[in-house]
């Protein structure tokens, strides 16, 4: 009996940001795992500060190379790359790059392609023009949206994409694995077990402080609160202003988030614009209920007074307020319950089933177009 052949997915990953994957819960390598138990091949192509290879398992791989114009380029050898590939299905991410447009502009490439969008309608007007434009060059070629959020469908509806698709992204469990020999983490996790038995109440955040003002807004909001709070920073850049009740903690590995936020008490989502919150979902899923700011994908992850609560405000004395309230009646005791309920629905393990559904018809609609265009030919013969 012969084995059935596997199928070929090649993630184009766009970004102006460079990762770490040993310090970043990476989706596509994620979804990436669930598919190759699924008889898939899966390779994600992306740009980096240096070039290299990391092979995830046997049928998943990770290929990074240097990119053209910084941070607004594309992957510099991705047009010899795509060439020499022979995928099934080209998955590009978002719109906002030129890493997407590429596929769309090389000749010769028969694989159909697929946009996974995450972004929603831009605050910049120049990302705005461009994913306007980027829109017009690849509309006509895209055979599927996969939309992570309610707001980024809408947003693909509004550019005039056809064949769109809800399809929310997961967290890699596997990522949540404590390494026991790590013994700067347990220095970290000591701390926290002091200020624990000292009555303190562990407030979290994770990502990027630069990012908007949200390090002014978390500062703001612990000075409102007593002595009795203690927030955790993990991320970059740790400002040169810091606080008595902050700790920063600075950029960590993807195996030291969980233990951390399975010791906190509550997570704060404060980002203005919020693609989809990973970190958020990360939270949830390891027992740690979200405030967080009514935004992007925070409306399909926090379940209002499920497992934490959304605010229409970006106010620190109120979110101050809303935290004590929460400590006072005790209600966080509900939204923590509310986390381990719904944890199992956050993973790839469900998630990736609308992917791989998603590709597979794809396919499958590919296949019937070919057979009929045959026959077609076959009849004027």
């Amino acid at each position: 009996m012969s084995l059935r052949k596997r199928k070929q997915l090649l993630i184009i990953r766009g970004s102006s940001q460079y990762l770490d994957i040993d310090k970043y819960n990476v989706q596509e390598i994620g979804l990436g795992k669930i598919l190759v138990d699924r008889n898939w091949d899966v390779t994600v192509y992306t740009s980096g500060e240096k070039a290299e290879t990391r092979i995830i398992n046997e049928y998943l791989r990770w290929i990074q190379v240097r990119r053209y114009l910084g941070k607004y380029g594309w992957p510099s050898e991705i047009r010899k790359f795509l060439k020499g590939a022979d995928p099934d299905i080209i998955q590009c991410q978002d719109l906002s790059n030129f890493a997407t447009i590429m596929p769309f502009i090389i000749k010769n490439i028969k694989a159909p392609i697929v946009l996974s969008l995450g972004e929603y309608y831009p605050k910049s007007k120049l990302t705005s023009i461009f994913n306007k434009v980027a829109s017009m060059i690849i509309k006509k070629r895209t055979k599927l949206v996969l939309c992570k959020t309610k707001q980024s469908l809408d947003y693909a509806k509004q550019l005039g994409f056809n064949n769109i698709q809800y399809a929310p992204v997961g967290i890699d469990d596997e990522q949540f694995i404590e390494d026991i020999n790590d013994n700067k983490l347990e220095q970290k996790l000591e701390l926290i077990k002091q200020n624990i038995s000292d009555g303190k109440r562990i407030l979290c955040h994770i990502g990027r402080l630069d990012k908007a003002d949200n390090h002014v807004f978390l500062s703001n909001v612990i000075e409102q609160l007593s002595d009795n709070y203690r927030l955790i920073l993990v991320g970059g850049p740790v400002p040169n202003i810091q606080h008595k009740c902050i700790y920063y903690f600075g950029k960590l590995p993807n195996n030291n988030i969980g233990p951390i936020l399975k010791y906190s008490d509550l997570y704060l989502s404060c980002s203005s614009y919020e693609p989809f919150g990973l970190s958020a979902v990360e939270s949830i899923y390891n027992g740690c209920p979200v405030i967080g700011f009514a935004t992007g994908g925070l409306h399909e992850t926090v379940k209002n007074n499920v497992n934490g609560i959304l605010v229409n405000n970006r106010d620190s004395k109120k979110w101050a307020e809303l935290i004590d309230n929460l400590f006072e009646t005790n209600e966080i005791q509900g939204l923590k319950n509310g986390c381990l309920a719904t944890k199992e629905t956050l993973t790839w393990s469900t998630r990736a089933n609308i992917y791989q559904e998603s590709y597979e018809k794809t396919l499958n609609t590919k296949k019937n177009s070919t057979d009929h265009n045959s026959q077609t030919k076959a009849h004027l013969l």
